[in-house]
C-alpha cells in the first residue's frame, strides 16, 4: 500500500476469492477500489512516480506464483493505463522508485541479490548479493535500506546508490527486552527509522459470550 504523492490516492495490493493479486486505486475520500489494469495475471508491490503520473509494478514471487509466464518490472500511465516493460527486467520483482524518479530498485526472484535501474542509461547494476527482502529509498534517495532475512537476527541494511556498500545497522536483538521471535520490515519513518512489524513470542487468550 502505498499513497500518490499528491495524498489522493492510495495503490493498493488485494486479491479477491478465486483471482489473482491486483493493484487497486482507492480514492482517499473513499469510494470503490478501482482496478489500475484489466488484466488476468498477478500484479505486486506497487510503487508510484515522483510527479503521480505512472506507477510501477512487478509481478509475485515464484513461491507465491503457479504461473509460468516471464516475470518482471512494469510501467503504468495512470492516465492512459498504457504499459510497458522496463529493458532487461525480466527475473526481478519488488520495484520501488527513487524519490527523484531516476532509478528504480528491484529485487532478484530468488530474493539473493538488490540491483538498480537507472532511467539515465537504460541500464541495471548490481547493488547487493545477500538476502534481500522488503527495500525502501532512504528520504533523501542516496541509500536504500533492505532486510536480510537469510541472515542470523534477520538484520537490516542500508546501502549507498555510489558507493554499493552495505551497512549492517539493526538485528533481531535490536528489539532490546521485548519479546519478539521474528520481524519484518515494513517502512522508513522520518529521520530513516525503520518502521519494523514484529512478532511476539507471547499471546493473550480472550473468551467472549455470544448471548
Amino acid at each position: 500500500m502505498t499513497w500518490s504523492p499528491d495524498g489522493r490516492r492510495l495503490a493498493v495490493m488485494a486479491e479477491q476469492p478465486g483471482s489473482p493479486w491486483k493493484v487497486y486505486l482507492v480514492d482517499a475520500e473513499g469510494g470503490p477500489a478501482q482496478p489500475l489494469l484489466e488484466d488476468s495475471r498477478n500484479e505486486a508491490d506497487p510503487t508510484w512516480s515522483p510527479d503521480g503520473k505512472a506507477i510501477v509494478f512487478g509481478r509475485l514471487p515464484d513461491r507465491m506464483d503457479s504461473e509460468r509466464q516471464t516475470k518482471a518490472i512494469y510501467e503504468v500511465d495512470v492516465a492512459s493505463s498504457k504499459v510497458k516493460q522496463l529493458p532487461q527486467s525480466e527475473g526481478l520483482f519488488s520495484p520501488r522508485v527513487s524519490p527523484d524518479g531516476r532509478y528504480v530498485a528491484a529485487v532478484r526472484l530468488d530474493q539473493r541479490a538488490l540491483l538498480l535501474f537507472d532511467r539515465t542509461t537504460q541500464s541495471w547494476k548490481t547493488l547487493a548479493t545477500q538476502g534481500v527482502g522488503d527495500p525502501s529509498w532512504s528520504h533523501d534517495g542516496k541509500q536504500i535500506y533492505f532486510q536480510d532475512f537469510l541472515e542470523s537476527g534477520k538484520p537490516i541494511y542500508k546501502i549507498g546508490v555510489a558507493d554499493h556498500k552495505p551497512k549492517r545497522i539493526y538485528t533481531l536483538e535490536s528489539l532490546g527486552t521485548i519479546p519478539v521471535i521474528d520481524y519484518r520490515l515494513v517502512s522508513l519513518a522520518p529521520g530513516d527509522h525503520p518502521v519494523v512489524s514484529a512478532r511476539t513470542s507471547t499471546v493473550n487468550i480472550y473468551s467472549i459470550n455470544l448471548d
